[in-house]
């Protein structure tokens, strides 16, 4: 029998991994950038359940692909949020809260004005056996209108009643290459 695993944070590298009673489990990413190495990708998470990946983060491939610097390392390649369709800057996150409880796991995060400078982005995952709970704050010290998209990767097919209409992305940050 497999042991339960508990919630843990990793303190030095900058993961929060919430984990359920069942085989659910988000790893949320706020801390150091990482160097070269670094991804612009602040408060991202990557999901893991029922046997594979669901939230995945598609900015991992071999260095010597082609869309390597226009695609991994952008934000827009990661769950998290992107403003104004700009790559966020290289920074470190800050754990605001770490908290299990018998029926979840609650982490929150925030990156400063370091990713986009003038904005604070925070994010708050409670995460149950039942449901995780998603909640993202952006602030702006000029309090100006801002495009805010919030991103999330899944394997699978987009399957909806609800009218859709063409939308015109940005050609640069990653968004080219969606």
């Amino acid at each position: 029998e497999a042991a339960q695993l508990q919630s843990t944070v990793f303190e030095d590298s900058g993961y929060a991994v919430l984990r359920s009673s069942t085989d659910h489990t988000l790893t949320l990413k706020y801390g150091p950038h990482g160097g070269g190495h670094g991804h612009n990708d602040k408060l991202n998470f990557v999901s893991y359940g029922f046997g594979g990946i669901l939230g995945v983060d598609p900015g991992t491939q071999a260095y010597s692909a082609p869309t390597h610097a226009t695609w991994d390392k952008s934000t827009v390649a990661h769950n998290t949020v992107v403003l104004d369709e700009r790559n966020q800057g290289e920074s470190t996150g800050k754990l605001m809260l770490s908290k299990t409880t018998d029926g979840a796991s609650i982490a929150r995060a925030q990156t400063g004005d370091t990713a986009y400078r003038g904005a604070t982005l925070e994010r708050t995952i409670i995460h149950t056996a039942e449901y995780s709970l998603d909640v993202f704050d952006v602030r702006t010290a000029d309090n100006q209108p801002r495009q805010i998209d919030w991103i999330y990767h899944n394997d699978g097919a987009v399957q909806t009643d609800l009218g859709l209409a063409p939308v015109t992305l940005a050609r640069q940050n990653g968004y080219q290459h969606l």
